[in-house]
């Protein structure tokens, strides 16, 4: 699912001259939002597939998410029409920050709700 949604963003990183909402004012919610549910994505995964610790796992969730998004602002400097900003990829970890609390929040719910934790 991880790489799906990364698939996605490049995607549509890669059409030029397209309207998004980022042209409408809704930039940085949209950046924000959109790595955020990549965090949430990447921390869920490690969480299901490895045994890193809680801390780990979203530390390099976030990480990812802020280097992903790093990446696509400079992938974007290479596509027509498109622009790049530190403040997105600044958005971008905020989203990513904010993401991955979201998994480890349901992650202690459920651990809770379960009886484990």
């Amino acid at each position: 699912m991880v790489a799906l949604f990364c698939a996605g963003i490049f995607f549509i990183s890669s059409l030029p001259n397209i309207e998004t909402p980022y042209r409408s004012g809704l930039d940085k919610p949209a950046h924000i939002i959109e790595y955020g549910i990549l965090a949430f994505l990447v921390f869920t995964a490690l969480v299901r597939t490895t045994r890193l610790s809680l801390s780990k796992a979203i530390i390099i969730a976030l990480l990812f998410s802020l280097v992903y998004g790093a990446s696509d602002e400079w992938h974007q400097s290479f596509v027509a029409g498109r622009q790049t900003s530190l403040m997105d990829v600044a958005a971008d970890g905020l989203g990513g920050l904010l993401g991955g609390l979201a998994a480890l929040a349901r992650v202690a719910y459920m651990r809770q709700r379960d009886g484990h934790g």
